[in-house]
């Protein structure tokens, strides 16, 4: 007994494989599509950065001193940088930025030597130290960061005044150590020394860790 496919019913066969095949094609290429879309937007998105308003940027380098915020460093050209990165925060408020050479901005995207965390502790510490000393002060505790070796300063009778919210802290004291030269019963010059509270302030600042 043998069987028989009629010209037909084949036909009829193909043309229902031929209109699923279709119809298949239809759902994975609107699939495509809407996924394609969705990638557009997303990679738009990662490449669209909303610039940092001139205002914000400027305070960012006052409150680093148009230099590195990185104590220990201090380098210039600067480059400003988001703590938390932009792609996961979008924040360009002045509490995420910090303002960072070009070699220490690297050290975090590239060697990771500088992580998230240090920079957060920097940044706090920054608006400790501008809120609670003057300008001068900064520059004193920068020069005892910088010369490891330093425990003691000289600066011009009278200076009392210039680093007095120091003295008041207790990080710096009068050693007793003067010229001897007067001028108008002064002396020329008078020496302060670093505190054991100033030395353990200036070690925290450098190793990333709170003044709170």
């Amino acid at each position: 007994m043998s069987l028989h496919l009629h010209q037909k019913d084949w036909s009829s066969d193909q043309s229902f494989l031929l209109e699923l095949n279709k119809n298949r094609i239809r759902v994975y290429l609107a699939n495509f599509k809407k996924l394609a879309k969705e990638s557009k937007k997303v990679t738009k998105k990662m490449n669209v950065r909303t610039k940092i308003p001139e205002d914000t940027r400027r305070k960012v380098l006052i409150e680093a001193g148009h230099r590195c915020a990185i104590p220990t460093c201090k380098q210039h050209p600067i480059d400003i940088h988001h703590i938390v990165p932009y792609v996961e925060s979008e924040d360009n408020s002045f509490n995420n930025l910090i303002a960072l050479c070009t070699q220490c901005h690297a050290r975090f995207h590239r060697t990771r030597e500088i992580d998230q965390k240090s920079l957060q502790i920097y940044k706090q510490n920054l608006g400790l130290l501008g809120s609670r000393y003057g300008e001068f002060e900064r520059r004193v505790l920068h020069l005892f960061c910088e010369n490891q070796a330093a425990n003691a300063i000289r600066l011009a009778g009278l200076s009392e005044i210039q680093v007095y919210y120091l003295l008041k802290d207790g990080l710096l004291v009068k050693n007793g150590k003067n010229s001897n030269i007067l001028s108008g019963e002064i002396p020329t010059w008078e020496e302060y020394q670093l505190t054991d509270t100033g030395k353990t302030f200036v070690e925290d600042w450098k190793q990333a860790r709170s003044l709170e």
